[in-house]
Parts: structure tokens; C-alpha cells; sequence
């Protein structure tokens, strides 16, 4: 446990001199901490993986946290983004410039190297979007949705004035690089699980059709709290969507 837990990310941390560059507000409740250092191609991070973060502002600092990366990694910087409302949010949320960060990682198998198909499908649920924004901005960076614009379906509760990546997203919307669906309002009593209750009416099948018509042909990423996740995976695969081209992950924090 030594070794993995505290030798191992030392050594990264102090190799990459990783250190907070800024931390910026995305929405109410929610910021995203950018992350500088040296190197960084090297710490061989893909979209859509994550890290356990421990970030150094004295009491507090050995909670690490599973998070996603929000935004393709790049040579300048890593971005992740919070929710701040938990134990520890205040802290992550008030962290100054020049906070050292001890990482571990990365993890997980959200990454593009597991695609298989030509169109981009990306189905989010609240912060549950973070990793499929950095696929996203990976798959537009190598021109991958200029012909073929990636679905992205977004899961929202209620309809808030500024939901995270919103700007991103309405520009990606703008130049044509995605069509993004909106589900908004309360879960349904009947109906699938994962749609709001003014679409209940549907069957899995009518709800998948209806909402990505292009799914054939289409690698469908899902990430979002566990049930969610499991309601949205059953209902691709009802509505016909094969396992090589489904990828799901839960997310909690």
C-alpha cells in the first residue's frame, strides 16, 4: 500500500511538478481546477480517464479523489471538474494558484482507443459528462466530427441557467460539431428509468431511435451515477446496440 498509494505518486507528482493553476467556476455549486506541470505528455493520460487527487492544502490533503479528466489532455495542462457541495468541496473549491497535487494513475478504459465505429455517441448524466467532454474535444481536435457531428445527449434534473461546459457545448453546437439532446425535468414513474417524465410514454427501443436516429454505425459512450448508467446500458442494448460498441462507466464521488 506504500509503495502504490504514496512512493508511486510521489515520485509522479514530484517528476511532473504538478501544481494548480487556477480554479474556475463552471456553475452554481460546481468548479473545474486546472492543472499545470512538466511534461505532462509523459504522465500518458487519454480522454476520458481519471486520477486519484490529493491536493496539498494542509488539513484534508490525504483524501484522495477519483476524478475524470473534463477536458482532452493536452501539454499545456489537465482540467477536472467538482462538485462542491461534498465534506470536502469548500476546499477543493478554494484552493489557491501554485497548490501542489499528488496523483495517482491514470485509470479506467473510457478512451478512444476502444472505438470501433465511425459515428460518436455521448450520453451524460449531470458531472457524469466530464470524461465524455474531454472524448469530445479529442474527436473534434482530430477532425473526427467535421463531417459527421457527435451526438451528445444531456441528462439535467432541472433546467439551470448555466449548467457546466455550457459555453463549451453551444459553441461545439454552434459550428456544427455536435447535435446535443436535452433531457431536462424529473425521472418518470413509468417508461424507462433514465428519461424525464415528460417522455415516459416511450418504449426503450422508440426512446433510442427517437433521440439518436444515427446510433447504427455508432460508438455510444455512457457515464453517470451507477443506476442511471445500468438504465441507459440495458435500453442501448435492447434497442439493439452491440457490447463492442457500448461503453459505460459510473460515476460517483
Amino acid at each position: 500500500m506504500l509503495v502504490f498509494r504514496v512512493a508511486l505518486p510521489l515520485r509522479t507528482s514530484l517528476r511532473h511538478r504538478l501544481v494548480v493553476t487556477r480554479v474556475v467556476a463552471e456553475a452554481p455549486g460546481v468548479v473545474s481546477v486546472h492543472i499545470g506541470g512538466a511534461n505532462l505528455h509523459r504522465l500518458a493520460a487519454a480522454p476520458g480517464q481519471f486520477f486519484v487527487w490529493r491536493f496539498l492544502t494542509g488539513p484534508g490533503w490525504t483524501r484522495g479523489h477519483p476524478l475524470s479528466l473534463s477536458a482532452a489532455p493536452t501539454t499545456a495542462g489537465l482540467r477536472i471538474t467538482l462538485a462542491t457541495g461534498g465534506d470536502d468541496g469548500p476546499r477543493l473549491a478554494s484552493m489557491r494558484p501554485g497548490t501542489n497535487v499528488l496523483v495517482e494513475g491514470p485509470h479506467g478504459v473510457l478512451t478512444p482507443h476502444v472505438r470501433t465505429r465511425r459515428g460518436l455517441v455521448l450520453m451524460g448524466a449531470g458531472l457524469g459528462l466530464a470524461p465524455l467532454i474531454s472524448l469530445l474535444q479529442d474527436a473534434v481536435r482530430r477532425g473526427e466530427t467535421a463531417s459527421r457531428p457527435a451526438t451528445v445527449v444531456r441528462r439535467l434534473r432541472t433546467s439551470p441557467h448555466q449548467p457546466p461546459w455550457q459555453a463549451e457545448l453551444a459553441e461545439l453546437q454552434r459550428t456544427g460539431h455536435i447535435q446535443l439532446v436535452d433531457l431536462v425535468g424529473p425521472r418518470g414513474r413509468s417508461g424507462p428509468a433514465w428519461l424525464p417524465e415528460h417522455l415516459s410514454g416511450w418504449t426503450a427501443t422508440d426512446a433510442v431511435h427517437a433521440l439518436i436516429p444515427d446510433i447504427e454505425d455508432s460508438d455510444v459512450f455512457v457515464c453517470g451515477a451507477g443506476p442511471w448508467s445500468e438504465a441507459v446500458a440495458a435500453d442501448l442494448r435492447v434497442a439493439g446496440v452491440p457490447a463492442d460498441a457500448l461503453h459505460v462507466e459510473r460515476f460517483t464521488w
